[in-house]
């Protein structure tokens, strides 16, 4: 499930900037990468299927290093949203899916029929037939890479300009 972003700065000035002024390199970095993660997390729950709002609210940054960050959901169920499932697995919890029938206002076909039975239904369809995939953080990386390039180019040129004052 992992979509990663990375970025190597093997750029002699750059290395000559670090040597020169590492506390300010390393602000602007810092600074930079961090504002990219966040652009990174804004636009993951943007893309993330909005059924419930369990998984948009798990999406998380974490700082893993100092120039080093982790964005992604918490929820144990988001590799199934973002790979889909095969039939055959477990299905999901009736209360989860009570929770997205009720969110979604699905009604029944039959109208003696409880939201609680048909969570039951859905969830053994769902055991039998799988999910499809919804690939939101692949989608995200796809249209983030740049953005996140040229903020971290903005943030070593920054560093850079003021390293040389």
């Amino acid at each position: 499930m992992s979509e990663f972003i990375e970025i190597e700065y093997n750029d002699e000035q750059v290395i000559r900037a670090l040597r020169r002024a590492p506390k300010i390199m390393g602000k602007h970095l810092n600074k930079g990468i961090s504002n990219a993660a966040e652009r990174v997390n804004k636009e993951e729950r943007s893309q993330a299927p909005k059924g419930v709002s369990g998984l948009v609210n798990s999406i998380q940054t974490h700082i893993i290093s100092p120039l080093e960050r982790s964005v992604g959901p918490t929820v144990n169920y988001a590799r199934a949203v973002e790979e889909g499932t095969s039939g055959g697995g477990t299905p999901p919890p009736v209360g989860n899916l009570l929770e997205w029938i009720r969110v979604k206002r699905i009604t029944p076909r039959n109208p003696a029929m409880s939201d609680e039975t048909l969570a039951r239904v859905i969830s053994k369809s769902i055991g039998r037939q799988g999910t499809p995939a919804n690939p939101f953080r692949k989608r995200t990386v796809e249209k983030m890479r740049s953005r996140v390039f040229d903020m971290i180019r903005e943030s070593t040129e920054a560093g850079i300009r003021e390293a040389w004052k």
